[in-house]
């Protein structure tokens, strides 16, 4: 599907491809927070971090309620929070992230590891 190609693309830092994904899948789905945060995540990747920022860590409620109410029980969701915040050095913020994508999915160690690096980061 086309937000797996939005997954590929970030991973393989194709971030344009990935941009033109994310436009494409919110002109059918405005509201599609996973796809929102991907795009926000690529715009962070791509040094456009007040873009970023103005579709993942919004002050406007209204879109962080869209956000939370489609996607609340998505570890995609806390993870794209999560890498936001690393990238902004805020490692106790991240961890909180971590910690609630790994209570939606227990079976990604990826997170565990995750939590342990950056508690250790912190003392």
């Amino acid at each position: 599907s086309l937000f797996l190609f939005l997954q590929k693309s970030y991973e393989t830092k194709r971030y344009k491809k990935g941009l033109k994904a994310a436009d494409v899948i919110l002109k059918t789905f405005p509201d599609h927070g996973e796809t929102l945060l991907m795009k926000g995540l690529t715009l962070n990747c791509m040094d456009r971090k007040s873009e970023a920022y103005e579709h993942c860590l919004s002050d406007d409620l209204a879109l962080i309620f869209v956000l939370v109410q489609n996607d609340l029980k998505s570890h995609v969701f806390c993870n794209v929070y999560g890498l936001l915040y690393l990238s902004e050095r805020e490692y106790r913020e991240a961890i909180k992230c971590y910690r609630n994508a790994l209570r939606i999915d227990l079976s990604e160690r990826e997170y565990r590891e995750t939590i342990k690096c950056y508690r250790n980061a912190l003392r």
